[in-house]
């Protein structure tokens, strides 16, 4: 689960105070000399902190104070800007963009795909190029946003030219592409005159349709770019991943895993750190795994024991003991097989103990709300926004998530205390939250 970290050193307070939202403490804090720009060990500021954590007043006070709003941290290599639009804080925006910050194509096209009609507002005071104007007042219409739509055209952004494909053009890009880079497989489809592609295990797309060869999803920042060669390039993030077709004669080899190996690394993984399992299959030579509640990966295959995913960042290595240590973000987790003679015992909470528990609970000091639930001995937790994570009981009021260096610590069946990166977070049960 990812959350916002503040520096752990005590005598940070300024940080503290503006992660939390406390005016009055900031003001006298500021008044005391307390320095704007220090930074905690992710390099947040309290200015990052005040908009991450969406409080306004105090996000404001410390523009007027002068802080520096160009800051990215190196966590979530995220700006104070992104912030601001992700949490729709108009008012934020329109200060930041009074500060000399710039809107990007990309935060533009973001805010129309998610953003509130006050945040497309404020973001618009900033300067744009026509073709951003009219790339964004595309994906507005794409996306069948209306009012988003009518403000960009107010805005001055100039009527998108429709490019109209040959069907037979869209029907020879349709098909199933693999990549070298990236062991997911892409299959476009050609329908009702669009493009529309997928990649394994995630939702459908539609593609907006740029140029005869040039498609484009604005909201994710994909392009696709056809080579008219049996392959596409698609550019994402600064990263180019070219994709040729399945079976073609550039198509790249695929290392294959003998049936035998994949037969033995095949099961359900169990570990001590979490209550969560990943179910281990083979087919075709490839390998994959599927961790409780998550999608299905598929594994490129370095050796017959290593195999990698890159754009999770994430390896795992099988060892000669029945069990395979996952490494994801720096951290190293050992599974093994369930059933198996090293395989941990699951503690198990009961039933009336997590049914107290369940509920949403919300914090003051940050905007998240997050749901408890329990499901045969296990308590989940789920934040607005994330996936479902199961926690490991170490008690009956104390659970914990190891990847994510999250314990979570029951005070009654009304409140918890999350402990994350040396920081505590207060939620209470919100009324009629059970």
């Amino acid at each position: 689960m990812s959350m916002a970290l503040v520096a752990a050193d005590a005598d940070e307070d300024l940080q503290v105070a503006a992660r939390r939202g406390q005016l009055a403490d900031v003001k006298k804090l500021l008044e005391a000399g307390a320095p704007l720009e220090g930074k905690n060990q992710y390099g947040a500021t309290a200015l990052y902190l005040a908009v991450f954590n969406g409080h306004t007043e105090v996000a404001l006070l410390l523009l007027e104070k002068g802080a520096n709003p160009n800051v990215t941290d190196t966590f979530y290599k995220s700006s104070i800007l992104d912030s601001a639009l992700q949490k729709q804080r108009a008012e934020i925006v329109k200060a930041l963009i009074g500060k000399g910050v710039a809107v990007s194509s990309r935060q533009l096209n973001m805010v129309v795909g998610g953003g509130g009609i006050p945040t497309l507002h404020a973001a618009l005071t900033a300067f744009f190029k026509p073709e951003d104007l009219t790339a964004a007042l595309k994906a507005a219409i794409d996306a069948k946003k209306a009012e988003a739509a009518a403000i960009l055209r107010k805005a001055g952004a100039a009527e998108p030219k429709l490019v109209a494909v040959a069907a037979e053009a869209l029907a020879g890009y349709a098909g199933e592409y693999v990549s070298a880079a990236i062991p997911l497989p892409i299959r476009v489809v050609a329908e009702a005159g669009v493009l529309k592609a997928q990649a394994e295990g995630q939702p459908q797309f539609t593609l907006s349709t740029d140029s005869a060869t040039e498609f484009s999803y604005a909201m994710a920042g994909v392009k696709m770019v056809f080579d008219g060669k049996g392959g596409f390039t698609m550019h994402q993030g600064g990263q180019q991943f070219p994709f040729v077709k399945k079976g073609s004669a550039g198509a790249p080899v695929i290392r294959k895993v003998p049936e035998t190996v994949l037969a033995g690394y095949a099961g359900i993984y169990v570990t001590d750190q979490m209550p969560m399992e990943i179910s281990v299959s083979g087919q075709e030579g490839q390998i994959r795994i599927h961790p409780t509640g998550q999608a299905q990966v598929t594994l490129r295959s370095d050796s017959d024991t290593e195999f990698s995913f890159g754009p999770g960042n994430l390896r795992v290595v099988f060892d000669s003991k029945g069990g395979f240590t996952l490494h994801q973000g720096g951290q190293q987790i050992p599974f093994v097989k369930k059933g198996s003679a090293g395989a941990p015992v699951a503690r198990r909470v009961p039933e009336t103990v997590l049914a107290g528990y369940a509920g949403t609970y919300a914090s003051s000091q940050m905007p998240l709300e997050i749901t408890v639930s329990g499901q045969e001995g296990n308590l989940h937790i789920q934040a607005t926004g994330q996936p479902k994570l199961p926690l490991r009981s170490e008690s009956d009021t104390e659970f914990g998530f190891a990847p994510a260096n999250v314990r979570v610590v029951f005070s009654g069946t009304e409140g918890f205390t999350l402990h994350q990166g040396g920081q505590e977070f207060e939620f209470k049960k919100k009324a009629g939250g059970k």
